[in-house]
């Protein structure tokens, strides 16, 4: 539980995570306007921490202009069950709230 806290119980993580889920490769700036609230240094901080973590993988498509994608690994994508559960429950709390 605490492996999977260290990675999920982050605010942006999961967030992250569903983006790459749902787009696959991602360029740094395409993520950051998908997300509304999201700065560059909180994005720079999470998408470093989770390439660290060995759930995202950060590789150079371009030198110039520099242009870096980000995608998960295996490891990232086997999360997809793990962030679909906490997107259910999050709609139904809201559901819950709202009635």
């Amino acid at each position: 539980m605490a492996c999977a806290a260290d990675v999920l119980g982050r605010k942006w993580h999961p967030v992250i995570l569903t983006r790459l889920l749902d787009e696959g490769g991602m360029g740094f700036a395409r993520l950051r306007d998908d997300v509304d609230g999201l700065t560059d240094a909180v994005l720079s901080t999470s998408l470093d921490d989770l390439v660290e973590k060995g759930i995202v993988d950060r590789r150079v498509v371009n030198d110039r202009p520099f242009r870096v994608e980000y995608t998960l690994t295996p490891r990232g994508e086997a999360l997809e069950p793990v962030v679909d559960a906490m997107a259910a429950w999050g709609e139904r709390a809201l559901a819950a709230d709202a009635g």
